[in-house]
């Protein structure tokens, strides 16, 4: 019986094992296209769960034009203009209100919106650099109380979701790493090389246990999943081969679908 019981075990981890590291492939099952011909690039796309809206924008200027859809992709407003030049963007939970975070040091700030999910107001509630340099794109965790960065040192950061003060770095991400010893022995040249290809701008928050940061591979074409912990990689994503990918910006993460920028369309692709 003990025998029976371990035999059932091994098959079980081993089953688990090779889940972890084979790649899933994503479908691409929404599309949101930004009206307008300014700008280059997007920064995010949030979903309000109680309004089931998604808000986007083009980022790099106050005058670019940002978009609200339902949640089949059907564009709800037209002439929505950003007002403030965004780079991250994300639902906070706690606060129950979609918040952003600008370029450089022009702060972070909410939206105001009616039952109807139309943008009334747009306030700011931080004035100043709250983030670890000019262009990053801020994410929030799952619990609403913190807001996430990558750094150039490529470590998660935290910051105050509240105040918008850095309180910790969460982990460095080994980019590629699936081991310590592989992580130890990555010497600064290599860690630089390796992050060529991999979207610096931003990290996602996934939620998913031991899986809770993504990262996007865009020589590999794919995503990375990363343990918050640890920093090493625990499972990929495959990205469709038509689907446009960026080393800077033009990635996001919310609704539990992965969400990819095609700056030549003005185009969200959704994927699941």
């Amino acid at each position: 019986m003990k025998r029976i019981f371990a035999l059932a075990l091994l098959f079980s981890i081993t089953t688990h094992t090779l889940q972890a590291q084979t790649a899933k492939k994503l479908k691409k099952i929404i599309s949101l296209t930004i009206p307008g011909e300014s700008g280059s690039n997007a920064g995010s796309v949030v979903w309000h769960p109680v309004l089931k809206k998604y808000y986007t924008s083009m980022i790099g200027n106050a005058s670019y034009e940002m978009a609200i859809f339902d949640a089949k992709g059907k564009l709800t407003e037209d002439e929505l203009f950003a007002e403030y030049d965004y780079r991250g963007m994300w639902y906070n939970p706690a606060a129950k209100r979609i918040e952003f975070n600008c370029y450089d040091s022009a702060g972070w700030g909410h939206f105001v919106l009616d039952g109807r999910g139309k943008i009334t107001d747009k306030v700011i509630d931080h004035e100043g650099m709250y983030q670890p340099d000019n262009q990053a794109v801020g994410v929030c965790d799952a619990t609403g109380k913190k807001i996430l960065f990558l750094n150039t040192d490529y470590e998660v950061v935290a910051y105050n979701a509240k105040t918008g003060q850095y309180e910790t770095t969460i982990s460095k991400i080994y980019a590629g790493c699936k081991t310590k010893n592989e992580a130890d022995a990555l010497e600064l040249e290599e860690e630089a090389t390796r992050w060529e290809n991999r979207n610096k701008s931003c990290v996602q928050y996934t939620g998913l246990p031991k899986a809770e940061f993504a990262i996007l591979n865009t020589d590999a074409h794919s995503i990375e999943l990363y343990n918050q912990k640890t920093g090493l990689l625990t499972g990929t994503y495959t990205i469709p081969e038509n689907i446009a990918v960026y080393p800077n910006f033009n990635f996001s993460y919310s609704n539990g679908t992965w969400w990819f920028f095609n700056k030549e369309e003005r185009t969200w692709a959704g994927c699941k």
